[in-house]
């Protein structure tokens, strides 16, 4: 799942194509992966954000700048030929790297340097595809869980979406139970379950007991959205699974993306995304847990499994080649090679009537 959803990324913000500049794209993809995962151990060891140790050239910290070079490297090139046409947006319109390109600040004079360009679409590949790919991961789970729900969510798309047709923007206005799904398993299931904020100036807060706490300007704050979204004061019955929650708008209480001024840039990108993904691939499989599995999450930048999660597969054999094309997508599930899945419609997979499949392998990282 997180490959399907850097290969989505990586075409939405510099038009690379699994398919057509597979060395790039691996190379990008590949040290993304191993730097994220260097990040994540540092951050669990403290090393990341403890002054003057964060810098020191410790092995994780050398993995982490020779990663980069390779990424910038590759990302650097791609700018160079789109800035001399010799490459262009992957999408109907432009890509994220034609805006940045274009973007120029309030007196529309000063365009982006290179660095700055390099700067934001890395965050945004960087940072937005393991969240997504959680989001995903844990929407599976919950359906999966709860067959009631599942099958309402099922519903809805097969009212809105044919199996012949590719999914387009007018469909997703008209998907809010699928949206909702969406919102509930963000409540349940942050993908990154602590923010942290600098105090700008001096302010008092007040507890839920009147207690007076008095922040100073530059005090370093966590935000726990973890227990904010599970707690009884805002939600009934916090720890269930209930997406019908959202049917009158959301809570002040839901903050999956943050709030203000520095909430998530990709929020409505990354919200968009997950809605046709999880109608697409609900459209093609039905996912069954392996029974007596204990799925708790784990926390280290973002929130996971702790353990992967293992489901079953049945197909029906609605033609001589469905078999054949089971065992791709499976094999592509295994191998987490998704270049299939994202640059092909899955629908030209099964041409026929929808087959029913509950998908076999691992559906988490």
């Amino acid at each position: 799942m997180a490959h399907l959803t850097l290969n989505i990324l990586a075409g939405c913000v510099f038009g690379m194509s699994a398919q057509n500049e597979k060395p790039a794209y691996e190379t990008v993809t590949r040290n993304i992966a191993v730097a994220l995962d260097e990040v994540e151990k540092r951050a669990f060891k403290l090393l990341a954000i403890i002054p003057l140790v964060n810098r020191l050239p410790l092995p994780s910290k050398l993995r982490i700048d020779a990663s980069m070079r390779e990424v910038r490297r590759v990302v650097q090139h791609i700018i160079d030929e789109r800035k001399k046409g010799l490459s262009k947006s992957a999408c109907k319109g432009p890509d994220l790297l034609d805006l940045l390109l274009a973007a120029r600040d309030d007196g529309k004079q000063k365009k982006f340097t290179d660095e700055e360009i390099y700067e934001e679409a890395i965050t945004f590949v960087s940072a937005g595809h393991e969240t997504t790919s959680n989001l995903m991961t844990w929407a599976l789970y919950n359906l999966a869980a709860n067959p009631e729900v599942y099958q309402r969510c099922l519903d809805e798309v097969d009212s809105v979406m044919s199996i012949d047709n590719e999914f387009n923007a007018s469909m997703l206005s008209l998907l809010p139970y699928t949206e909702a799904v969406l919102k509930e398993t963000l409540r349940l299931y942050p993908p990154v379950p602590l923010l942290f904020r600098t105090a700008v100036e001096d302010n008092t807060l007040v507890a839920s007991d009147g207690k007076h706490i008095h922040v100073k300007k530059g005090t370093e704050l966590v935000l726990n959205l973890y227990m904010l979204h599970h707690s009884e004061k805002y939600w009934p019955e916090p720890s269930k699974f209930d997406p019908s929650r959202f049917d009158q708008g959301q809570s002040e209480a839901f903050l999956p993306f943050a709030a203000g001024s520095r909430s998530c840039i990709g929020q409505n990108f990354a919200m968009i995304e997950a809605k046709i993904l999880l109608a697409t691939i609900l459209q093609q499989f039905h996912f069954e847990l392996v029974p007596d599995q204990t799925y708790v999450p784990a926390v280290a930048i973002t929130m996971r499994p702790s353990v992967w999660l293992d489901a079953q597969v049945n197909a029906t054999e609605d033609n001589r080649n469905t078999q054949r094309k089971l065992g791709e997508i499976i094999n592509h599930l295994k191998t987490f090679d998704d270049e299939n899945l994202c640059h092909q419609n899955i629908s030209s997979l099964f041409p026929q009537d929808r087959l029913v499949l509950i998908i076999s392998g691992r559906c988490g990282r």
